[in-house]
């Protein structure tokens, strides 16, 4: 049994898809007061007549790529046997910064250009028995 260890660092171009948030606002006059799915402007919209999200794909045709700059590092540990040295646990944390925020909800607070994560890896393998 052989156990390995490594510290690992990667740079990224990460690429991100996104399309504008559509809300229900409410209109309040009648009498067709009630909710319509309207394309969210934070400059028109008052928040407090703000109904929700609608459709999570409704104008997902009216998207734009976005490019950033991805930076991770990880702690990772190897083991198995000698001619498998394939299993492995990493550790490790990411950081993801695009260019300019990224519409994901309509609250500007939440919407945000650089992404922290910490992740977890898992890699195991193993060799069938070949009897014969």
């Amino acid at each position: 049994m052989d156990v390995g260890f490594k510290i690992v660092t990667n740079i990224s171009l990460p690429v991100v898809y996104h399309w504008p948030v559509y809300i229900w606002y409410y209109n309040g006059i009648p009498p067709f007061d009630g909710y319509n799915d309207v394309k969210y402007d934070p400059k028109l919209h008052q928040p407090n007549l703000i109904g929700g999200t609608t459709a999570f794909t409704k104008g997902i045709k009216n998207g734009s790529f976005t490019p950033g700059l991805g930076v991770s590092s990880a702690i990772q540990f190897d083991w198995g046997s000698y001619r498998s040295l394939s299993n492995s646990v990493s550790l490790g944390m990411a950081l993801d910064a695009f260019v300019q925020k990224i519409p994901i909800l309509y609250t500007q607070e939440t919407n945000r250009n650089i992404f922290p994560s910490l992740f977890i890896n898992f890699a195991l393998d193993f060799e069938p028995i070949c009897v014969g």
